[in-house]
């Protein structure tokens, strides 16, 4: 049995296709190595194509690969290197390689600060330690009454709220403040980016993009 512990790149490169899978199941089905042209016809798809697929499969162990110097053209023949094929999803692995993964830790880059005079419109409760735990929002409604909102923050919302710039100083960036919360793991930063619209539609924020 071959077993492999992909990165979440990895298995984007093998799996995230509809070619990869059926190569390896008509390899498993012959008894006899195929090169890039017989695949090609079994499955109707360019040859080039193939060819991308079966590279990687090699790159990464599935299939064992042999170049045939007798016949014209020295093509390279294919067979399955293991019949079953164990993939083991290491949570940790994947969730540090999505972290780097560029496309996914692009946050846009937006400077915020709290807003002045947020009384009595807004009131923070704050725990045993002086975060705010939780925020009361006053809204009047079309029915002409005020109504209270309560936002509950989880713990990382709460550290998030201790860096927030106060009105009287300069807005500082959405990243910047995060990483002197210490809140710097990728999905942790895209919970905390909802958090902050949350805020930013309750008029807690002031909010604007860099320009």
């Amino acid at each position: 049995m071959f077993q492999w512990i992909p990165t979440y790149q990895e298995f984007q490169e093998v799996l995230a296709n509809v070619h990869s899978l059926k190569i390896l199941s008509i390899l498993a089905m012959q008894t006899e190595p195929l090169c890039t042209l017989d695949i090609a016809k079994i499955l109707d798809v360019h040859s080039s194509t193939i060819k991308r697929y079966l590279e990687v499969l090699h790159k990464y162990g599935f299939i064992e690969q042999e170049r045939n110097l007798i016949k014209p053209g020295k093509p390279t023949y294919y067979t399955i290197k293991n019949r079953k094929i164990d993939i083991i999803f290491d949570m940790d692995r994947i969730s540090q390689s999505l972290q780097n993964n560029k496309d996914f830790t692009t946050t846009p880059i937006v400077y915020i600060r709290e807003k002045p005079k947020l009384k009595p419109r807004i009131q923070y409760i704050l725990n045993e330690d002086g975060l705010v735990e939780e925020i009361l929002v006053k809204k009047f409604t079309k029915a002409k009454r005020y109504v209270k909102q309560r936002i509950v923050l989880s713990t990382d919302e709460r550290q998030f709220m201790k860096y927030l710039p106060h009105p009287t100083k300069e807005a500082e960036s959405f990243q910047k403040i995060c990483k002197r919360a210490k809140l710097t793991h990728v999905f942790t930063q895209k919970s905390i980016l909802l958090f902050v619209e949350k805020l930013k539609r309750n008029e807690i924020i002031e909010y604007h993009f860099k320009t």
